[in-house]
């Protein structure tokens, strides 16, 4: 059974579920003045990033394009009026791909990043705030994310779950290298390509 997370948009009721065993939460909030549909919504992500996260934003995303295409404002729909919406973050990170499938979808939806003074954001997280965007021309994008005074941002290399069930072993040490190199370079390959 999954976790669901309710917010207000336009008047609309969202729902969005979140598979159980999933870190990795995402709230809405409605937009605080009175000119509905005018001010993009703000969602919030915390926790840690996990397989599935980025789905369960696609589901949320989908649903925001066709209640803002709905209301005739031309936000979200890729015509370079402003972002869809504002995502929060606040997370240590997670799983690599899942953070960079976040922030290519932050790209493809309009969505500019921010990550508030209080908040922490790293590792996959970092990544994924990369993918923040405000507007589109034609095939140009412009980059909007912002990091407040006093908010942490951070990078660092990937590294290999040891706890995973693709983990390396001891028993063959070649193997295991062999093993590690390939993932790595996968992991530096999705890098490049998203950067």
């Amino acid at each position: 059974m999954g976790r669901f997370v309710v917010g207000m948009f336009a008047g609309v009721m969202l729902l969005a579920s979140v598979p159980a065993g999933h870190a990795a939460e995402i709230t809405v909030e409605s937009p605080s003045s009175p000119t509905l549909g005018r001010e993009p919504p703000t969602l919030r992500l915390t926790g840690a990033l996990r397989q599935g996260d980025a789905a369960a934003m696609r589901r949320l995303l989908v649903r925001l394009k066709a209640e803002r295409t709905g209301l005739g404002t031309g936000l979200g729909t890729g015509l370079g009026t402003g972002p869809l919406a504002t995502v929060e973050l606040s997370s240590l990170g997670g799983d690599l791909n899942e953070g960079l499938e976040l922030g290519y979808l932050f790209r493809d939806f309009n969505v500019a990043t921010v990550v508030r003074r209080r908040d922490i954001c790293l590792s996959a997280c970092a990544l994924a705030f990369l993918g923040g965007t405000a507007k589109r021309e034609g095939t140009e994008r412009t980059a909007a994310h912002g990091i407040e005074v006093g908010a942490r941002l951070g990078f660092h290399t990937f590294y290999l779950n040891t706890q995973s069930a693709d983990a390396p072993t001891a028993d063959d040490p070649v193997r295991s290298r062999r093993q590690g190199f390939r993932e790595a370079q996968a992991a530096t390959a999705a890098l490049v390509r998203y950067a």
